[in-house]
């Protein structure tokens, strides 16, 4: 399992892991540095190997931890606060598409998936069902059938809506699960505030890293 989220969800998921996860299930290695490595050889002392990492999309830059999670080859990939990728010229949006494969289950969760304007929901539609927006799945027809697009004063201009009802049926009817917070607050967890201790190596003054 692949967490994508950010750095200050990670040790979130760790805990909702050791609370819902059977125990010894789930051995979770949370990433903290853009040079940590992924173990996933057998521990001498546990016999397990790491089963599920936890990264945030700001590491997903360094090309060295992108090889990394493509060689772990995850079997579901989860996108936490996936409106972090509505722009797809930025390298974590690039970066998490190379990541995903037709043979991954993939979930992506978002509160407001889409905080502007629909041209911020294609590079997510494309990555998690591009099927969903067919025959406008080319970029360009997008933009004309759902951006209201047009040629403006400087340039191609995307960031109109249009045939907003249709987008909504087709991701309702395909991929897309809403829940309102009426409809789900009774089931919310009361809001905590935890304290992690950590460990810090006193010569080079980083965060020694975790493993679960």
């Amino acid at each position: 399992i692949l967490i994508i989220c950010p750095a200050s969800l990670k040790l979130n998921w760790v805990r909702e892991f050791i609370k819902f996860g059977s125990p010894g299930a789930y051995h979770i290695k949370v990433m903290t540095h853009d040079k940590d490595r992924i173990r996933t050889d057998k521990s001498i002392l546990t016999g397990n190997s790491c089963n599920v990492v936890i990264v945030n999309y700001d590491l997903l830059k360094s090309r060295f931890m992108l090889d990394q999670l493509i060689a772990f080859n995850p079997s579901i990939v989860i996108g936490d606060e996936v409106h972090y990728l509505k722009n797809p010229r930025t390298a974590r949006t690039k970066n998490v598409a190379k990541l995903l494969n037709k043979k991954q289950k993939i979930i992506f969760i978002s509160g407001t998936p889409m905080t502007n304007r629909p041209m911020e929901l294609y590079p997510i539609i494309k990555m998690i069902s591009p099927e969903t927006i067919h025959p406008f799945d080319d970029w360009k027809r997008f933009a004309h059938r759902f951006c209201a697009a047009h040629q403006g004063r400087w340039g191609f201009d995307t960031t109109g809506s249009s045939n907003e009802a249709e987008l909504a049926g087709r991701l309702r009817a395909t991929c897309m699960i809403r829940r309102l917070k009426k409809d789900v607050l009774e089931q919310m967890p009361d809001k905590t505030l935890t304290v992690l201790p950590f460990e810090q190596n006193k010569a080079t003054g980083k965060i020694v890293e975790q493993e679960y």
